[in-house]
């Protein structure tokens, strides 16, 4: 074997390991709503600055750019979508991650099933706290406590590092329950329902955040808070 094949072999190998090390670049959108057949763009799916877009009539697609920024494009439509403001932070990915794994499971979008009849009810308060399970849980100023089954009453404890609330009389037909502001603080919460314990973390919005939807639908994914993340997917698409 001459000298340039095994450079060249060394080079190949080289070149392989460098693409296989790169890491995957962020991406700029993510699709939340609508298709485009063509492009074969769905929810889900992950677009870069740049890339070329081309709906047929009576298509639509709702895009979420990495600065939080939510466009409706309706075909016809021909051309390549713009970057979007904002540095590319990783989120744009997690969104898409949460849409393509959870689409329609219950037990992360939201929609907690009731323990008798199989319905759904819906939670309406974004950032209240589902104390159907335990895991994180994201929340604003105040701190209301939300639950799926209203049929019977039940007392609850609620305690943090911060203060103790309780007990506290949660009324047959009531879905929500504000704690005192005190207990709206980030970390543990354990939450006494009866004689079943929910075990939460809290984690509190930025005041930076603001109030667009698509800035706190990318906090709400990068911050763990999957179930009032997909909440908030599912109240954009209805707009």
């Amino acid at each position: 074997m001459g000298v340039r094949h095994r450079i060249m072999r060394s080079l190949a190998a080289l070149l392989i390991l460098l693409a296989f090390a790169a890491p995957a670049a962020a991406a700029d959108a993510v699709v939340l709503d609508g298709a485009a057949k063509e492009a074969g763009l769905a929810p889900g799916s992950v677009l870069a600055a740049g890339d070329a877009v081309r709906l047929a009539e009576g298509e639509r697609l709702q895009i979420l750019f990495q600065s939080g920024e939510i466009v409706t494009i309706e075909g016809p439509f021909e051309g390549a979508i713009g970057a979007g403001d904002g540095q590319a932070t990783g989120l744009v990915d997690t969104v898409a991650a949460l849409i393509l794994g959870h689409s329609g499971t219950s037990d992360v979008v939201g929609a907690s099933r009731k323990a008798a009849g199989g319905a759904f009810a819906p939670q309406a308060d974004i950032l209240a706290v589902n104390v159907d399970s335990s895991g994180v849980r994201c929340i604003g100023d105040r701190l209301i406590l939300w639950r799926s089954d209203t049929d019977a009453a039940a007392e609850i404890t609620a305690r943090s590092a911060h203060g103790r609330a309780g007990p506290l009389e949660w009324a047959s037909g009531e879905a929500m329950l504000p704690l005192p502001d005190d207990l709206a603080q980030e970390g543990p919460l354990a939450v006494s329902i009866g004689d079943q314990v929910r075990r939460l973390e809290l984690k509190k919005v930025p005041d930076s955040v603001g109030e667009a939807p698509g800035r706190l639908l990318l906090w709400l994914g990068g911050a763990g808070c999957e179930r009032q993340a997909s909440l908030l997917v599912d109240a954009i698409r209805g707009q």
